[in-house]
């Protein structure tokens, strides 16, 4: 039981980076939704889209990881990240 009390904080140590990163891409992706305002461009860019979720499910898959998983979890940052797009005014 202990092992399992070590990766069980090893995992919680992870998660608390990956918030930090999740918050770090959150704050750009609403930098890049006042540019995109500033130059009347749309929020939504489904070939960018198309092509990070390309590199994502390749990278996953040298990684050991499904990259249907990978592809999915890109999916809801993407979303998140238009919806904090869409929140941003001109400055």
């Amino acid at each position: 039981m202990k092992k399992l009390a070590v990766l069980r904080k090893q995992l919680d140590t992870i998660d608390r980076k990956l918030i930090v990163l999740i918050g770090q891409r959150m704050k750009i992706a609403r930098k890049i939704g006042v540019l995109k305002m500033m130059f009347n461009l749309p929020i939504y860019q489904p070939r960018r889209e198309k092509e990070i979720l390309k590199h994502v499910a390749s990278r996953a898959k040298r990684a050991g990881i499904e990259p249907s998983v990978a592809v999915h979890l890109f999916q809801l940052l993407f979303r998140a990240s238009r919806k904090a797009q869409h929140g941003t005014k001109k400055q």
